[in-house]
């Protein structure tokens, strides 16, 4: 078990913050199950369909940091 979870761990760190492709997420999610982690399979499984959360704006009365004197 084990084995299988750190490996999806490995695949999915790798793929970044979108998380791994519809492929591999799949690939993983069965691993996941046949090592009897059904749960941590489901879990993966539903977050690949929720939606990417987006960056933090930022504030719409942010100024620019000024630029440093020069001596």
């Amino acid at each position: 078990k084990g084995e299988a979870a750190v490996l999806a761990l490995s695949v999915a760190a790798d793929a970044g913050a979108a998380g791994p492709a519809a492929a591999d997420r799949a690939r993983i999610v069965a691993a996941l199950n046949r090592a009897g982690l059904a749960a941590d399979a489901r879990a993966l499984a539903v977050e690949g369909l929720l939606p990417t959360p987006a960056a933090p704006a930022k504030p719409a009365g942010a100024a620019p940091k000024p630029a440093p004197k020069k001596k």
